[in-house]
């Protein structure tokens, strides 16, 4: 049978992977209602139609979310086990039931609150609601963005920096085109009409786009990565996957990094300067955008201004992207991680220094930028390269749940430092401290040379 496949896929015009690169692209864009800022536009509604406060539904929120990050892990296994196709077309199946479940959230909440009497209304609605976050964080968030993301890793090695570049670019004009599409959505068939729809495009195009055109990896249809037609029994193939590039500071040398499994990968220092950096970008972004609206109010910076600044920052990010995404293929990943944190410390100077005029506006903007764009080369790039594919799915699973778990807390950290230190100045300093001790973490690990090589 694979030799079958092979042959079909060899005599293609092109290489197969850049259909993983398209499927992965659209995979990611599918997971939007379970993101934040998918999210963050149904929330007045929400809060409307469930007679909840704006506490008790970022409470409900939090709860979704964390129990979410606690279980991602696992989620990771199952991709190891089952593969790509049979994952993500469970999880995209999954995903767009639930959306058409939350669709009548009202009504359940209404009639769980006639049947469970001695629980007070808004109680039951929170518990309803954090089970409803939990499975859009959960299958959105989470496993649809992990499934996605790597695909098209395991299809290529030497390009995928580009192939980074590529997805990237998409993924964040989508992303930030989302807030206005959803919303006009919902202007035309109402907050529940919108979510059906939207359940629906998930259900019927994931399921599809990962039952009929996706493959789990090249060596399963008789290729290799990258492109070169290949003998699925040879030793090369079997042990392809076992290598990767890992080039130096000045030169692509090749560098070839073992496979490690999860517990394995746990016990390097640099698993947890990469992975808790980028956690560390999950709170403060998600932080600041939950609350960005109040952030600017707090300067005296009214609501216009402080929407406005996420589409120059969509620019910068997609530009950064593809420029350290290409540039991967040459470089060490710690100048990447450089760029990231260097980012969030110029937005965290930018918000402890906020007042009206364009100056630190423009700041904000320009560290939001660098952090977004740096942020989504190193959750593609960085697992496969220090740690190889066979257990990717473990692996950026665990890293998957940090994320998360950061995205849960940020909105929290960030208005208890408006409650107790009257302002977000606070929180922006500390978190601006620990990016600071990982950037010098980060600059005096050492990226691993192959092993046997002096």
């Amino acid at each position: 049978m694979q030799a079958k496949h092979g042959n079909i896929y060899r005599r293609m015009p092109f290489y197969y992977g850049w259909v993983m690169v398209g499927a992965g692209t659209i995979g990611m864009l599918l997971s939007i209602p379970g993101q934040t800022i998918g999210v963050s536009v149904f929330t007045d509604f929400l809060i409307d139609a469930l007679h909840l406060s704006r506490d008790q539904l970022s409470l409900a929120y939090m709860i979704g979310t964390l129990s979410s990050a606690a279980i991602l892990s696992a989620s990771g296994v199952l991709l190891d086990r089952w593969g790509s196709r049979r994952f993500g077309s469970i999880v995209a199946a999954l995903l767009g039931l639930s959306l058409l479940v939350l669709s009548y959230i009202d009504g359940i909440v209404d009639a769980a609150s006639r049947t469970l009497t001695l629980l007070p209304p808004g109680l039951t609605a929170m518990i309803i609601m954090s089970a409803g976050f939990f499975l859009l964080r959960f299958l959105g968030q989470g496993s649809l963005t992990l499934v996605s993301r790597n695909l098209p890793m395991r299809w290529f090695v030497k390009r995928r920096g580009m192939v980074s570049a590529i997805v990237g670019t998409f993924v964040s004009f989508g992303f930030n085109s989302a807030p206005a599409f959803f919303d006009r959505l919902i202007q035309a068939a109402g907050w529940q009409g919108a979510w059906r729809i939207s359940g629906l495009i998930v259900l019927i195009l994931g399921v599809s786009l990962y039952v009929i055109l996706v493959r789990d990896n090249p060596e399963s249809v008789g290729l290799k990565p990258d492109g070169e037609p290949a003998d699925p029994g040879d030793e090369l193939t079997r042990n392809l996957e076992k290598h990767t590039d890992a080039p130096g500071d000045d030169a692509a040398d090749q560098v070839k990094a073992p496979d490690m499994s999860l517990s394995e990968a746990v016990k390097t220092a640099r698993f947890w300067v990469y992975g808790l950096s980028v956690g560390l970008s999950s709170l403060y972004i998600t932080g600041f955008t939950f609350h960005v609206v109040s952030i600017f109010a707090e300067a005296g910076i009214g609501r216009s201004i402080a929407v406005s600044v996420f589409i120059p920052v969509s620019i910068i990010s997609v530009i950064v992207n593809a420029l350290v995404s290409f540039a991967s293929d040459f470089i060490r990943l710690k100048w990447i991680l450089a760029t990231l944190l260097s980012g969030l410390m110029i937005s965290m100077i930018g918000i402890n220094f906020l007042q009206p005029g364009f100056v630190f506006t423009a700041i904000i903007i320009l560290g939001n930028g660098l952090a977004g764009g740096s942020f989504n080369s190193l959750t593609t790039l960085t697992w496969p390269r220090f740690f190889g594919t066979t257990h990717l799915g473990a692996i950026s699973g665990f890293i998957m749940g940090i994320l998360v778990a950061g995205s849960a807390l940020g909105p929290i950290m960030l208005s208890a430092s408006l409650s107790i230190a009257g302002g977000y100045g606070a929180a922006a300093a500390v978190l601006a401290g620990t990016a600071a001790l990982l950037f010098l973490s980060g600059m005096i690990l050492s990226e691993p040379a192959a092993p046997g090589k002096d």
